[in-house]
């Protein structure tokens, strides 16, 4: 298995190496890691402009962050599995996304979170999330087509 790149110390360079990111975005993806210290999730690139939510899930299972935020016990695993009526049904290309707040470590409130990921053609998918003790009323789950568009929340 491939080493996945740690957004948090990844080079201008390493980031323009990963599909669907050029310079502009590897620039602003780096600015805004400077503004807030550091990546706790994956999932927080959504707030960087220009990053999708169909970019985001493309880049997902490269992804990581080293460590936890020093927060620890803070990750958690969401196992999501997506049930049809249609058969035969294949979700190549879907994706789905947790969204949510968690307790920040600081004491300044609660903070969003965001982690998203491509489901596997028979409709699995494994999420990083905040473990549970650290997650701030409910979270939302959604499913996305291949276009983004929205088929399904719970």
């Amino acid at each position: 298995m491939e080493e996945r790149l740690d957004l948090n110390s990844a080079t201008r360079d390493q980031l323009v190496a990963l599909p669907g990111v050029g310079g502009a975005l590897a620039e602003r993806i780096i600015a805004h890691r400077n503004r807030i210290g550091r990546f706790d999730s994956v999932g927080d690139l959504i707030h960087v402009a220009g990053v999708s939510e169909r970019l985001l899930a493309s880049l997902f299972p490269l992804l990581t962050v080293d460590g936890d935020g020093g927060q620890p016990g803070t990750e958690g695993r969401l196992a999501v599995e997506v049930h049809t009526e249609q058969a035969g049904a294949h979700f190549t290309g879907h994706s789905v996304a947790v969204e949510g707040k968690r307790k920040a470590g600081d004491d300044a409130g609660p903070v969003p979170f965001l982690s998203s990921g491509p489901l596997s053609p028979g409709g699995a998918a494994g999420l990083g999330i905040p473990a549970r003790p650290t997650l701030v009323g409910d979270v939302t789950i959604r499913v996305l087509a291949p276009d983004g568009v929205q088929l399904a929340t719970v």
